[in-house]
């Protein structure tokens, strides 16, 4: 678990990505394009949080027992709209 500032309101579990300043933000597509990069996501959110605040960050990799609706040794991506698929992206996140 890390602590990053947010650029963005998150939710629980919203996959984040860190930001050239160190900042974080939430992965979403705008419609010209996602801020997803092979090389920028961080993990996910622990908890909500308001824009500009604190966040603790559980990084990839990290078992989320509280996530539910998932298989247990499936492979999960998440997509460059953050939501997580079976379907193969960018991104490999483990359940």
């Amino acid at each position: 678990v890390i602590k990053l500032t947010t650029n963005d309101a998150l939710s629980a579990r919203d996959p984040v990505i860190i930001n050239t300043d160190g900042t974080i933000s939430k992965v979403s597509d705008s419609g010209s394009g996602t801020n997803l990069t092979a090389t920028n996501f961080l993990g996910f959110s622990e908890s909500a949080y308001a824009a500009n605040t604190i966040a603790r960050i559980n990084i990839a990799g990290y078992v989320d027992s509280n996530r539910s609706g998932l298989t247990a040794g499936q492979t999960y991506y998440v997509q460059t709209d953050g939501t997580i698929s079976t379907n193969s992206t960018t991104l490999l996140v483990r359940n």
